[in-house]
């Protein structure tokens, strides 16, 4: 009787201890992991010692990218997903060519651009490919700075002028975005454009907006911020000109614009008078549905 009672202790501890590794166990796998967007690595653990380093940013934003493989391969992000952009290219419609994709190459410091939204955060975008029109397109990565390491918390691509686009993530309501301007060059008579692009900061992906000005047709993700364009007339040409500019503030974005057109008399140099003129301002606002608007600001 003894050893059974003895045997019926062990027993009964036997199955207290499975029954409390197996909750314990459940308890684990029921509790949520934060699964990062990218696999940590080697480079981006020693980003902060080469922090201007291009060739080291490939390693963290499209590791296993080789730009001298196949020159037809689509470069991958660090999350798996082609690096592409599906929206139709800006600006208005135009006989010309699309633009080709130049030879890739070995990237240097030009071919990234790195700002600094907060103490804690890096926002970098690395241009891979480039085209003959000047643009380029690659990676835009917001990342967690700690001490020794980043870590990419939100992804996307971007194709922009690869020479003097500037980065700026604000606020608009409870919404953060990212706004990209530049300015897109191409052979006369079109001469430069500027433009700008609107991304919202969604979780670990980086969405590209489109908007519909009050005094534009249809909704764009490229926003034309300057256009000018001449008519010939029998005693001369009508020039007009559109301005626009992006004002970014705490309280958000605000479109302002000028738009001009001037008789120009053949043989009168400089004798331009303004035929019409009109400006106006709207704040950049984002809707339920997570799309942008620009609301009228009146007293213009």
């Amino acid at each position: 009787m003894k050893a059974r009672r003895a045997g019926g202790r062990r027993t009964g501890g036997v199955v207290w201890t499975i029954g409390v590794a197996l909750l314990w166990v459940i308890g684990c796998a029921a509790a949520p992991r934060e699964v990062p967007l990218c696999p940590p690595s080697a480079a981006s653990a020693g980003i902060e010692a080469a922090m201007l380093d291009p060739e080291l940013w490939l390693r963290v934003l499209a590791p296993g990218f080789d730009l001298r493989g196949d020159p037809t391969a689509p470069a991958r992000a660090c999350n798996g997903e082609v690096i592409a952009v599906n929206e139709p290219l800006g600006g208005a419609a135009s006989d010309r060519a699309p633009p080709r994709r130049s030879p890739r190459r070995a990237l240097d410091l030009a071919d990234l651009v790195i700002v600094a939204p907060s103490p804690t955060e890096l926002l970098v975008w690395l241009q891979i490919d480039h085209f003959d029109d000047g643009e380029a397109l690659g990676p835009v990565a917001l990342l967690s700075r700690t001490p020794g390491q980043v870590v990419v918390v939100a992804l996307g691509s971007l194709r922009a002028p690869g020479r003097g686009s500037s980065l700026t993530v604000v606020r608009s309501g409870e919404a953060r975005l990212l706004v990209v301007e530049g300015a897109r060059c191409v052979a006369e008579p079109e001469g430069c454009a500027r433009e700008a692009q609107i991304f919202a900061i969604e979780g670990t992906r980086l969405r590209a907006l489109t908007l519909r000005l009050p005094s534009a047709g249809e909704a764009t993700a490229r926003i034309v911020m300057s256009r000018a364009e001449s008519q010939p007339t029998r005693d001369g040409s009508l020039e007009g000109a559109l301005d626009r500019h992006l004002v970014v503030s705490e309280r958000g974005i605000e479109v302002r614009e000028l738009e001009e057109v001037r008789a120009c008399r053949r043989g009168a140099a400089g004798l331009c008078p303004v035929l019409m003129r009109r400006s106006g301002r709207c704040a950049i606002e984002v809707d339920e549905a997570g799309e942008l608007r620009c609301v009228a600001i009146s007293g213009e």
